[in-house]
């Protein structure tokens, strides 16, 4: 905990949440989503993204996961990995289809990164899989009444 007035750095941060991981302090999804942000606002992509394939790992529920992977295919925009974070968009999409949010930033980075058609067997097909699962997700929603 930092004094009154006092920035907290990074570098005063990472201890502590490893401390915090090992210990048990608090709960290790808590823990490790707090050290994904901290490795991605100090641009340590890398280390972002072993944190967060541990939170898919861990995830209890299908939102859940697939909210981890669009985390995941975000570090990889950002180290400008555009195959691999479009499977993870598509992996999102096929946990989680009531979420249409990973389709729409697939189809963005397909459109602004054409060339990565070709570098993932079987893309179109998927998309194509991809897009009926987020249809009928939103025909089920429309259909199902709120509780």
């Amino acid at each position: 905990m930092a004094d009154a007035g006092t920035p907290v750095t990074g570098k005063r941060t990472e201890p502590q949440l490893l401390r915090q991981l090992q210990t048990k302090e608090r709960p290790a999804v808590f823990v490790r989503w707090d050290l994904v942000c901290l490795y991605a606002t100090t641009a340590r992509q890398s280390q972002a993204l072993v944190q967060v394939r541990h939170l898919v790992d861990m995830a209890g529920t299908l939102e859940q996961k697939a909210s981890y992977y669009l985390a995941l295919a975000q570090l990889m925009e950002l180290r400008q990995h555009f195959a691999d974070a479009a499977t993870c968009y598509l992996s999102a999409v096929e946990t989680n289809p009531a979420d249409p949010g990973g389709l729409r930033r697939l189809e963005a980075l397909l459109e602004n990164h054409p060339g990565i058609r070709h570098r993932i067997p079987d893309l179109m097909r998927q998309l194509w899989k991809c897009r009926m699962a987020v249809e009928r997700a939103a025909l089920h929603a429309v259909k199902t009444p709120p509780p």
